[in-house]
């Protein structure tokens, strides 16, 4: 069973960070499969008091599994609902056209190339998403209770 974990923010970054193999800190949503972690998503960013303001999203994933629909509300409704935030940005290894393929299915915009803009010091592909393009929020009636309220 898929279930999320909320409030585990050290443990899921520290998870998120080995995956990738750069550090990454912050709030924190962990999905597990069978109380096994396979996913990790990590927000971080200033966006306190900022109404145009925006936050980075960076996944880790070790299993496919992780990008159902529950999960992606979750996902979404944080940032966006939560936090008010009007953009999500994702910074993405240039040549991992696999991770960039998934921000695109899952409705990020590509924005651009940033000459070593990526933690580990290469290019970074950037992608971003406004709140009122995301298609994950469903209108925001099923976010809202979905929302991982314990990440505030």
């Amino acid at each position: 069973m898929i279930r999320l974990v909320l409030n585990d923010h050290d443990g899921v970054s520290r998870w998120v960070s080995e995956l990738l193999g750069h550090e990454i800190d912050g709030k924190a949503i962990g999905i597990t499969q069978d109380q096994e972690p396979i996913a990790g998503i990590v927000y971080n960013g200033h966006w306190k008091g900022e109404i145009n303001s925006g936050i980075e999203m960076t996944v880790a994933a070790s299993h496919p599994m992780w990008a159902q629909r529950f999960v992606l509300r979750a996902a979404f409704a944080y940032p966006f609902e939560l936090l008010g935030v009007r953009r999500v940005q994702a910074r993405i290894r240039r040549r991992n056209k696999r991770a960039r393929k998934l921000v695109e299915g899952l409705g990020f915009v590509y924005e651009g190339m940033c000459r070593a803009g990526h933690p580990t010091g290469g290019d970074a592909a950037m992608y971003a998403m406004l709140q009122k393009d995301c298609r994950w929020l469903d209108g925001g009636k099923k976010c809202r209770s979905a929302a991982p309220a314990s990440l505030q």
